[in-house]
């Protein structure tokens, strides 16, 4: 079998396999079982945890299912929790500060990260949406029932601190009903998105600080705004749409700092951003296939990744900025090489992290298992 080798991990039972070319190879030095098909994927560099939502079949006949949330030492592969009680297939996870796990099915679950006891849940959703946890303030930030409002809650007493009215228009108008929340690092700002605005509030009082608003004369659609990511230190903001456009923002502010189009193209649906860890440069991707990298003052990207097969739908950079991985709609994940432009490999798999203990990416492969991926020279 010429091109293949076979590593032993010794001390975690692990046989893995390696297959190389002349550019390039790639290892999988660990799997971890999952025990069901992964429906979300988190990890904290810090404190070493890896969480996987799991969609568990039941011993029915009707084929229902409900879902629960591993959580394993990544450092080791040790499985150290079983979160269970959702009752939907799917389940968002999160890791905060390595202090908190967030689950978000039926309802949004609070665990404690050292003894996977349940710290506190906050009712019942009408939808799946996701929530925000800022640890060290002790706050829950979750989307309202009517998709038009969000709330803070606090963690200790699950008492209700403050209600934030995103949608702005009468009744008789389209409402511009919320995506997602993420709070700030620091915990200073909380950014609530929705299909047409984002905006910024002072989560310790309530207040509104700013509102992003779309051009409405340049969006093809109404969904305009599709991703957004903020930089590392949090003084930057990157919305991303339909209309071929990319828009950088001062989030303490909400002023406007940049607007750019991608090129050939009349409009590319930017649905992945993501800035590099050091926040001097990110990357865009969308429905053409194709990723550009920017700067933050340069009118065209410095560099563009072309594998123009399926829609780019997540980006994450390595911390050493040096490899880029994106996530593919028909259920591949791209590992590019940034200082040659070059398509490492292309993995079968969907919701992937970057730079776990051991390797360069951890994926979620078909059959619910996690394949630890090295990146050899």
């Amino acid at each position: 079998m010429k091109g293949w080798k076979v590593v032993v991990s010794l001390g975690l039972a692990v046989l893995a396999c390696a297959w190389s070319d002349k550019a390039s190879a790639v290892a999988v030095v660990r799997t971890l079982e999952a025990g069901g098909e992964v429906t979300s994927l988190d990890y904290d560099a810090a404190s070493g945890l890896l969480i996987a939502g799991v969609k568990v079949p039941l011993p029915k006949p009707d084929g229902s299912c409900a879902s629960v949330a591993r959580v394993w030492d990544a450092r080791s592969g040790r499985l150290l929790h079983t979160l269970k009680g959702h009752k939907r297939c799917h389940v968002d996870v999160a890791v905060a500060n390595g202090r908190a796990l967030l689950t978000t099915s039926d309802e949004v679950r609070v665990w404690d990260a050292s003894t996977g006891s349940l710290q506190r849940h906050f009712g019942a959703l009408s939808t799946l949406a996701p929530a925000a946890l800022e640890p060290k303030q002790g706050w829950v930030a979750t989307i309202n029932g009517d998709g038009c409002s969000a709330s803070i809650q606090a963690l200790s007493s699950g008492a209700v601190l403050h209600r934030f009215e995103h949608c702005m228009a009468p009744p008789d108008v389209t409402q511009d009903h919320l995506r997602t929340l993420t709070f700030a690092p620091g915990g200073g700002l909380l950014l609530t998105v929705g299909h047409e605005t984002v905006q910024g509030w002072d989560p310790a009082t309530g207040n509104r600080r700013w509102s992003l608003q779309r051009n409405r004369e340049r969006a093809f659609y109404k969904d305009t705004t599709l991703s957004h990511a903020l930089s590392p230190d949090g003084k930057l903001l990157l919305t991303g749409g339909v209309d071929n456009a990319f828009r950088l923002w001062q989030p303490s502010t909400g002023r406007m700092l940049r607007q750019a189009d991608h090129p050939g193209r009349s409009h590319d649906h930017t649905g992945a951003i993501a800035f590099s860890p050091d926040g001097t440069f990110f990357a865009t991707g969308g429905e053409s296939g194709r990723i550009h990298l920017w700067t933050q003052s340069e009118g065209k990207p410095r560099q563009i990744l072309h594998d123009e097969r399926h829609t780019i739908v997540s980006i994450r950079f390595s911390r050493n900025g040096r490899l880029l991985a994106a996530g593919c709609s028909h259920g591949h994940v791209q590992l590019w090489d940034l200082s040659t432009g070059q398509l490492r490999h292309r993995l079968e798999g969907e919701h992937f992290v970057m730079d776990p203990p051991g390797g360069d990416l951890l994926v979620a492969r078909p059959g619910g298992k996690l394949e630890l991926i090295q990146v050899q020279n």
